[in-house]
């Protein structure tokens, strides 16, 4: 995923993080005036990529001089006064060097189109180390959770019903910190997780959130064909709606992943269909009010490696199935402990 490309080199830019900082206040209305500037610019090319775009960069030194355009094609600025380098081509999530303290806010850049349409323009906010604050994870969590809230109040005016505990509804069953823990592992990189370890990771997320509310992670894309926040491939998204109607979940698989409220709305749905796949008294069991975060671990195991890989290997020892050697990938083993650590986390 191009997040995980990007967080790998945050620690390059940890110098960014050291600056003196302006006002959170001073950030949101540079970032406000930066995407008023790109809605109504041009690129020049429908070629996609970081190479070609337009960049609303201002100067965090000195917020005064406000935010200005400049263009970029093939790697190269276009704009006179200005001398750029590209240092990260990942599409939406590139990143640039500029002379003079200007720094890259907001770029508007190509991605790729539906169907035959070969770029299509989109304006966002790679993540950048030097607006990682507290005031921007606190709004980035905020902002996921009420996204959770509106999928939760979706499926309850919907009554969809569960399909793992009869005479309940979907939203009943699946606790809120476990999907947020699940988002938020889905973005980042198990590499990174060791090295920096939970807040950073999450912060990170959080911060991309803040900084792209709902259009966050709508371009991120796995080699697997997973997309999107909560990154589901296609075959799963429709089974998903298959099994939750009720749900009148997108019958377009790409406006599903792109729209967090069908995302989510989803995610709640896989996490409960997982859960059906556990016999009565084990799932019983397993969801008391004492035992919520093996529940999400469970769910963790399921939507890395799939329900029922996961549910055989909890059936199979209750008591060593997360380790590696008794059922689970390797990489679901990782995912498992990293779900953990967030859940813990995000709980403090």
């Amino acid at each position: 995923m191009w997040l995980m490309i990007a967080a790998c080199l945050a620690p390059a830019y940890a110098s960014a993080q050291d600056a003196p900082r302006p006002a959170h206040a001073v950030v949101t209305a540079r970032i406000a005036e930066a995407r008023r500037l790109l809605a109504g610019t041009r690129i020049g090319t429908s070629r996609i990529g970081g190479d070609n775009a337009v960049l609303a960069v201002w100067q965090p030194s000195d917020p005064s001089r406000g935010v200005r355009l400049v263009t970029v094609l093939n790697g190269v600025s276009r704009t006179r006064g200005f001398t750029v380098a590209v240092v990260l081509r990942n599409g939406v999530n590139s990143r640039y060097r500029l002379d003079g303290g200007w720094q890259a806010l907001t770029i508007r850049t190509n991605v790729r189109g539906a169907g035959r349409v070969r770029g299509m323009p989109a304006v966002y906010m790679p993540y950048d180390p030097a607006l990682d604050t507290p005031e921007m994870r606190r709004e980035g969590r905020a902002y996921l959770e009420s996204v959770i809230a509106d999928a939760r109040s979706r499926l309850t005016r919907n009554t969809v019903a569960s399909r793992a505990v009869d005479g309940s509804l979907v939203p009943d069953v699946i606790p809120d910190r476990v999907l947020l823990a699940l988002l938020v592992i889905e973005h980042v990189d198990p590499d990174d997780f060791a090295r920096d370890g939970v807040e950073p990771s999450a912060g990170r997320v959080f911060t991309t959130a803040a900084l792209d509310r709902g259009d966050a992670f709508r371009y991120a894309g796995s080699y697997a064909g997973a997309l999107g926040l909560a990154q589901f491939i296609n075959g799963t998204y429709r089974l998903t709606r298959a099994h939750h109607p009720a749900a009148q979940l997108p019958a377009d698989f790409r406006a599903g992943m792109g729209d967090h409220l069908a995302a989510v709305t989803a995610q709640f749905c896989l996490a409960d269909w997982s859960l059906s796949r556990l016999p009565d008294a084990r799932r019983d069991r397993l969801r008391e009010a004492a035992r919520i975060e093996d529940v999400g671990a469970f769910l963790a195991a399921a939507y890395n490696g799939g329900e029922d890989r996961a549910a055989t290997a909890y059936l199979a020892d209750q008591s060593a199935w997360e380790r590696e050697g008794h059922g689970l990938a390797g990489q679901t083993v990782g995912y498992v402990r990293e779900f953990r650590e967030t859940y813990r986390f995000l709980g403090r």
